[in-house]
This record gives C-alpha cells, structure tokens and sequence, in this order.
C-alpha cells in the first residue's frame, strides 16, 4: 500500500495543476517551490479549494486541510475490479457509517457514484461501488474518513484508497488490510470458467465420453489435466512439477475445441478460456498468467493459438513479435507456474513460433487430431443419428461415403438427415424422424456441394 506524503502533497498543490480526481497525482515529483511560509500557504490552500470541489469537500469532511490529510492507495490489475469491489462493499458496510457517495469527473466536476452489477456467480450478482467515494463515519472511532474505488474502463489498472487525517491513519491501514485479506480469502473466481478479462463464461456441459476420438490422445491429455490435478498430493511426493503444456494440433473440425469444453466441465480447477481476440498487447499475456497464478490450480485455454503465438523472423516484428515473446515468457521465465496447466488449439501448428510448438517446458505435449478412420467414424454416426431410424441405408456405406470429413462434417450431416426427415414429414407416429435412402442422399449431397465450395474458386 502505497501512502502519499506531505512532501508530495505540497508539490502537486503548488504545481497549479488542481485535478485531484487524477491517480497521477500519487506520482508526481516538482521541484519545491519553498512556499511554506504561513500567510502564503492558508492563501495557496483557499485557492485550490475554490478551484476543486473534490478538495474542498475532503477538506471540509476530513476537518483539515490537504498537507494534513493522509492517502493509504493500492493499485490493482483490472481483473480484481468485481472482486475488490466486494470486498470493499463487505468491509466497509461492517465498520463504517455511510454518510454519502460521489464521483468526480476528470475536472473535478461532481457526478453520482458509479454503481455496478458485479457477477459474483454465473447467476448471481451484486450491486457495489466501483468508481467514485464513500465518505464514512467509522463506528468504534466516531473518526470521518473517505473511501475511494476506481475501475476505469479501457486501463488495465485501478486503485482504491482511504483518505484520512494523520491521527487515523493506523485504522485506515487496517481497513485496507482486512479488505485485501477478504478478497483473498474469498476470491469468487477460483474454480470457475472465466473468460480472459475474469468475466464468467458458460460452457457447453460435455463429458470425455462425448468426444469421438483415438483413446491414446485422450488418455494423453486426459493425464496432463484431470490427473494431474486429482493427484497433486503424490505429484508434489515424487517431486514432479504440477506444470503442463499441451498443444492440440489439427484441421478444424477434429474435435480439438470439443475436448477443451470437456476438460472445462470436469476438471476441479479455475478455467480461463482465452481467445485471440483477447490478446492485442503483450500486457495481456501477463495479465492472464498473473490471473491464473492467483487463482491455482488454473488451466489456460488459449483457442487458436496460431493467432497469438505467429513464428518470429527476421522479417516479423512489432506487436506480435512481442506477444510472442511475452508468452516464451509466462510459460517458462522467471515466475514460477505451479499449479498451472496451459492447453492450446491449433489449426496450423508450423504457424507457431519454434521455441512454442517445439520446446518441453512450454508446450510438453503435442498431440495430432487426425481425420477419423473407419472405426471412429462408425462411432461418430451411431452416436450422432442415436435412436432415429435409418431406412435402406446401411451403416458401412456411411462410413465408406464419410471418409475424408472430420467430426464436425459428420456431425452435420446426421443433423441435415434429420431436418430433412422432418421438413418432409418422413417421421413416425410419435414424431421421430425416420431417414430414407433419398433423404440420406439428399443431406449428403448438399454436405459435398459446401465442402467442395472452395475448389470451385
């Protein structure tokens, strides 16, 4: 915690600039101007106050004036805002009289505290301060003190802070401990799907037996996830690390995203499913690991990593040059990844930078998500077409005419069957669809016209 001090106070009072509303104002360094005399400073002071109404309030509320207030001030990522928010709201509301909430824009003009739903649950939310001031009465004390919260949308930052005189400063310290320790203790985040920016998600609910591939690929990766956080215990006994990278290769359509929303439905650990759209900076790479830090044991999906990771040369460089080697970075640098698991899809893996796709310790394990043979297709139809009856159509020619489709064509072309035998009333007495041949072909045929679509190009 960050505490602002008389020396500072005097410098961003006397530089002229009286935008109190800024957090720049806790890092500014002017050169002393020296103008301490008495007479000289009360007059300086009375300036100020007319020209900010945020200073003359605090003032007039704190009953002393600004070289004798006190600013406790902690900085904080933007994902902690709903958390944060919480806390504050829960601590505060236990200790202090709430005597009014305000904001202050940019120029010190005064505005409504901003109040926001916070999701403290996928279906559950909360209504708490997050940008503007409590000014409070403290219970036990009967001391005034001012609580302020910013969450600016478009920063990667916030702040909150306590504002106080010199005699409470003790007590405006231990407020903010107990609210950091709350929203340690308390972190609504961990355990659940969260996108990037620590906002729930929901996922598809899907179980491994729902995707249709070889059993070595999912017991691989089955093993590096699941297991590995179902044995922490004897993991850390043979001294092996609770890190891991996985890369799932493959041509879209393979099951690669399918089997990522298995692994969100059924491992015990925060989720944080990221997506390239997510990634503009390097910033956010280490925001995203610094989240899943915190809320171990963390699995990061990064979806189409292709996108973030591109192969640096002497040709490439900027920005994705540098999102590149930040992620090198967070997943194997300086800071430890205990208790983290990063998983990432891949369409064109020769896309990825060699020191990711080639390099245990960043990505451990590759696995490729091949076209379905014969047997896997047979599956895939059984369980895609489940009870409909099939009429003249016998199951090994659909395996046989399917070959070359990933999971995904399959998939569409029981689902385009059986809309079909809807759309034409082929359905039995209790309306289940009955597929014919000519349906079957139907569905088939115009599956073929679009996966032909870009060789006509």
């Amino acid at each position: 915690m960050r505490m602002e001090t008389i020396s500072e106070l005097k410098r961003r009072l006397f530089s002229g600039k009286i935008n109190d509303s800024s957090l720049e104002r806790d890092i500014i360094r002017l050169q002393d101007k020296g103008l301490d005399e008495s007479e000289k400073l009360n007059k300086i002071i009375k300036t100020a106050e007319e020209r900010s109404p945020r200073l003359s309030l605090f003032n007039e509320f704190l009953s002393c004036n600004v070289l004798s207030q006190v600013i406790n001030t902690k900085t904080l990522p933007k994902y902690k805002k709903g958390i944060m928010s919480i806390a504050a709201d829960k601590i505060i509301k236990e200790k202090f009289d709430i005597k009014q909430k305000m904001w202050f824009g940019y120029y010190d003009d005064l505005k409504p505290a901003n109040v926001e739903e916070i999701r403290i649950d996928l279906d559950d939310s909360k209504d708490v301060l997050i940008q503007g001031y409590y000014f409070m009465k403290h219970k036990d004390t009967g001391s005034n003190m001012i609580f302020g919260i910013d969450f600016i949308d478009g920063l990667f930052t916030g702040y909150f802070a306590m504002y106080t005189n010199e005699k409470d400063v003790k007590v405006a310290s231990s407020v903010m401990r107990d609210i950091l320790a709350w929203a340690k203790n308390n972190n609504f985040m961990k355990g659940k799907k969260i996108s990037a920016w620590g906002d729930f998600v929901k996922v598809d609910s899907v179980s491994m037996d729902d995707v249709i591939i070889k059993d070595d690929i999912k017991r691989r990766i089955k093993s590096g996830t699941i297991d590995m956080f179902s044995n922490m215990e004897k993991y850390k006994k043979n001294n092996l690390p609770i890190k891991r990278g996985i890369l799932m290769e493959g041509e879209p359509g393979t099951g690669k995203t399918l089997l990522a929303k298995a692994l969100a439905s059924q491992v015990d650990a925060t989720f944080v499913w990221v997506t390239a759209d997510d990634v503009k900076h390097p910033e956010h790479v280490s925001h995203i690991y610094n989240m899943a830090r915190e809320l171990a044991p963390t699995i990061v999906l990064f979806e189409d990593i292709d996108y973030i990771g591109k192969q640096r040369d002497k040709f490439e460089s900027g920005s994705f040059d540098k999102i590149t080697g930040e992620l090198l970075n967070q997943m194997d640098g300086l800071e430890s990844n205990e208790g983290i698991i990063t998983i990432a899809t891949s369409n064109y893996p020769k896309a990825l930078d060699k020191a990711l796709r080639n390099r245990p310790g960043r990505f451990d394990i590759r696995v490729r998500f091949e076209l379905p043979d014969d047997e896997i297709r047979d599956l895939m139809l059984q369980a895609f077409f489940g009870e409909i009856e099939i009429l003249d159509v016998p199951f090994e020619d659909m395996v046989k005419k399917t070959e070359g489709y990933t999971g995904a064509y399959i998939k569409e072309l029981a689902v385009a069957s059986i809309m079909l035998a809807v759309s034409s009333d082929s359905v039995d007495s209790k309306g289940k669809a009955i597929i014919k041949k000519e349906i079957f072909e139907e569905a088939f045929n115009q599956l073929e016209e679009s996966r032909n679509l870009d060789n006509k190009e």
